[in-house]
């Protein structure tokens, strides 16, 4: 193995690629995109976008937002990472749980 990545048991970070973004790498359950620095809006050019999972009451909760990192695998806290290359989600909190619940009113039951 040569990398987080590896034990993911995703392709390098440098070989996923897309239109807008550069590499993406995943480190300690964290899943991190960067953004290209030509051909894609100003405010992204370079930047930096996490996606993470954390337990939480027995189901697993993901949150999108600005960067963040995990100490260990087998953590769920995270941190804001450090550096200038964040997106501005223009959020108030650095982040947001994009889970929802299919059991609440205005959404039909699940079928198989």
């Amino acid at each position: 193995m040569t990398g987080f990545n590896d034990a993911a048991g995703v392709a390098s970070s440098s070989t996923i690629k897309g239109k807008y973004v550069k590499e993406v790498e995943v480190k300690n359950g964290v899943v991190t995109a960067t953004m290209l620095s030509t051909g894609v809006n100003n405010e992204i050019k370079g930047k930096k976008l996490s996606l993470w999972a954390k337990r939480q009451a027995g189901s697993v909760k993901w949150f999108c937002g600005q960067p963040v990192t995990r100490a260990a695998n087998a953590k769920d806290d995270v941190a804001a990472a450090t550096g200038t290359d964040k997106i501005d989600t223009k959020l108030k909190k650095p982040f947001y749980p994009i889970s929802f619940r299919t059991d609440e009113a205005g959404f039909p039951l699940l079928r198989e």
